[in-house]
């Protein structure tokens, strides 16, 4: 079923006729509506219901009709004229085309309004109108009431489907959409009314043999077996229920406390960063001892920086005077040797002769004086005196060394106790969000539910097991019943037959409700993980109560634990089901966004380009951030329409450039 178009005149608060174009590329499939709270969004999903149905809900209530009528068309309708509400839907299949329209009129007198039925007509092919009469079989056979929600999933169905969990009541309501799917209350009621007529059929055996001792003896064990199997239901019962306060007591604890495995990591975190504090902060302590006694040990440690500067002045004039007393003594020996020269001929070092004149001995003697001079008279010798100063107050500079180092690590120590702090902080205020938690007793108290649950479980699959027995045991019995020998042979095939045919259609509805189940797991787990990030999981499963877990790569099951799942999961089940009711379908879908994050509001924007069905999102204006989510939709927006608010009682809608 492909839609086509859905045009509004007077409807809600569409004042006037307003068209909307459904047909786009199926490479661009998702049309987008953009509107405040209010201005009429919604309404488009109820005029597509009332035309469909004749009738459209609010929070289970049916809405009046006068109370879907423009307010405006109607007060400002002058006297004893005519008003029309109209809509009209177009669809596609098997290439023909449908136009399902619904007109109500109301007209204005001096007595007031004046009000009739609403009609519907359909025409195929744009053709003679079909009978009236027909036209809720037509409807019934390409959007089945019971599933329509499917299709237009508004916020009221979103919240049953966000609360899905393995719990009684929202497996039940999974099992019921499933079974609506395809039609599965129908043979419901065909077994129940199969079953009616076979019992009758086997009392009024019982009663033509109730003289045959065989036959008899079969009846009573009969009505024992019946009884007993009475009381095993019942047993069922109770387990069932208890299972199901047991899973109520989990659920109030995960809502009181939130994700309790979250709370309990929290925990653990917190625990960490507070071990990291303590270990930080005893550190520093130590460092801050140790400085303590440096400075104590050493007084003139707090100018350390100023007297290291002298001490390196000192000390560099210390050296250059070492190496200048060096190059001094070097020139006295050099003195000395020439004056030697000066009175011999042969050189005192090697006693060679030597060819140096007196003048020119004399000249280099001179020289060396003079150079000798000016390294005496160069350096004044305070240094010696500050040397001596700072030996006695006990000055090193690895003392200052040792004490830059503890410092340095004592800052480099207070910025990771910073972090720790910071990271504490954070997890505290990430646990306050599930209120004043006591780990240990919500884990007591989740291990005690949770026990409860599998002992209930365990007890329910027991008594399923002896009621099955005891079911065949009574079909044997009413089987030797129906062998009775003084009823009519008629009889007796009128009740085989019944029983045969009730048989048949109690093992084909579970083979086939089996079925379904499983076809809409897998296309729900196809679209699951097409946009969960978490890639531990690899699908959704459908468990046999209905209930839906997460199945993981190792085939383990998880529990659905937040509200982004749920959402997803929602998303992904409702894909399933509509893909298993039609090979081509559509759905209109409100405000699909919340919960999400940005990471998973890219892939559900990605899933709605790319699911195969012609997808419309209903979203505030102030969700839609075109450069954010053009990306995120690609190619995908087939078309985009503005819901404009005129007045309180007027709305406009049009296609945005």
């Amino acid at each position: 079923m492909k839609i086509l178009s859905l045009k509004l005149t007077n409807f809600m608060s569409y004042k006037g006729t307003h068209e909307i174009n459904f047909d786009v590329p199926d490479t661009s499939p998702v049309i987008l509506f953009l509107g405040e709270n209010g201005h009429g969004k919604t309404t488009i999903q109820h005029a597509a219901r009332w035309c469909l149905y004749g009738e459209t809900n609010y929070k289970d209530r049916k809405i009046p009709l006068l109370d879907l009528l423009n307010r405006k068309s109607y007060d400002s309708a002058p006297a004893a004229s005519q008003v029309d509400m109209e809509v009209v839907l177009e669809w596609e299949d098997s290439k023909k085309n449908y136009e399902l329209t619904r007109t109500w009129s109301v007209k204005k007198d001096e007595t007031g309004w004046v009000t009739g039925a609403a009609t519907p007509s359909l025409r195929i092919d744009h053709k003679n109108p079909v009978p009236t009469t027909s036209i809720p079989e037509y409807v019934q056979r390409f959007l089945a009431k019971e599933i329509s929600h499917f299709f237009f999933f508004n916020g009221e169905i979103q919240d049953e489907f966000d609360k899905m969990t393995s719990n009684d009541d929202g497996a039940g309501f999974i099992k019921s959409e499933i079974e609506k799917t395809l039609s599965i209350p129908v043979i419901t009621e065909a077994i129940n009314w199969l079953h009616g007529k076979e019992s009758s059929e086997s009392t009024a055996i019982e009663k033509a043999n109730r003289d045959n001792a065989k036959i008899a003896q079969h009846a009573f064990d009969k009505v024992q077996a019946v009884k007993e199997k009475a009381v095993l239901e019942n047993e069922l019962k109770s387990q069932v229920e208890k299972r199901e306060k047991a899973r109520t007591a989990i659920a109030e604890l995960n809502k009181k406390i939130g994700n309790i495995e979250e709370v309990q990591d929290l925990t653990a975190s917190l625990n960490i960063e507070t071990g990291k504090i303590d270990e930080i902060t005893s550190q520093r302590r130590e460092i801050l001892s140790n400085i303590k006694d440096h400075l104590s040990m050493n007084v003139w440690l707090p100018n350390s920086k100023y007297l290291l500067k002298v001490w390196k002045t000192a000390q560099s004039a210390k050296d250059e005077y070492e190496k200048a007393e060096e190059s001094a003594k070097t020139f006295l020996r050099n003195i000395e040797l020439l004056s030697e020269l000066e009175q011999s001929t042969t050189c005192p070092l090697c006693n060679s002769v030597h060819d140096n004149t007196p003048e020119s001995v004399k000249s280099r003697k001179v020289d060396l004086q003079s150079k000798f001079d000016e390294i005496a008279g160069k350096y004044d010798l305070g240094f010696q005196q500050t040397l001596e100063l700072f030996a006695l107050m006990g000055f090193e500079s690895s003392k200052v060394s040792k004490v830059v180092d503890l410092q340095k690590e004592y800052d480099e120590l207070g910025a990771r106790l910073a972090k720790a702090k910071n990271a504490a902080a954070e997890v505290k205020n990430r646990l306050s969000l599930h209120g004043n938690v006591d780990v240990k007793e919500s884990m007591i108290n989740m291990r005690g539910f949770t026990q409860n649950e599998e002992e209930a479980t365990r007890s329910i699959n027991t008594y399923q097991d002896e009621i099955k027995k005891k079911a065949s045991y009574i079909e044997g019995l009413e089987k030797e019943i129906s062998k009775g020998g003084t009823v009519s042979p008629e009889k007796q095939a009128a009740y085989n037959a019944f029983r045969y045919l009730r048989f048949l259609f109690t093992s084909g509805k579970e083979s086939y409700a089996n079925l379904v189940r499983q076809q809409v797991e897998t296309f729900a787990s196809e679209s699951f993980n097409s946009i969960i990030s978490d890639k531990k999981f690899v699908g959704l499963k459908i468990n046999e109560s209905y209930g839906v877990d997460l199945l993981m790569k190792d085939g383990k099951i998880e529990p659905l634990r937040s509200t982004g799942q749920a959402k997803i999961s929602a998303i992904s089940l409702i894909n399933g089901l509509i893909k298993t009711a039609m090979p081509e379908g559509f759905i209109l879908m409100d405000t699909p966004f919340g919960s999400l994050d940005m990471g998973h509001r890219r892939e559900v924007c990605k899933w709605a380009s790319n699911s195969g069905l012609k997808v419309s999102l209903f979203m505030h204006s102030g969700e839609f951030d075109r450069n954010i989510d053009s990306e995120f939709f690609g190619n995908g927006i087939g078309r985009i329409y503005r819901i404009h608010k005129v007045d309180d009682n007027e709305s406009s809608i049009s296609v945005e450039v």
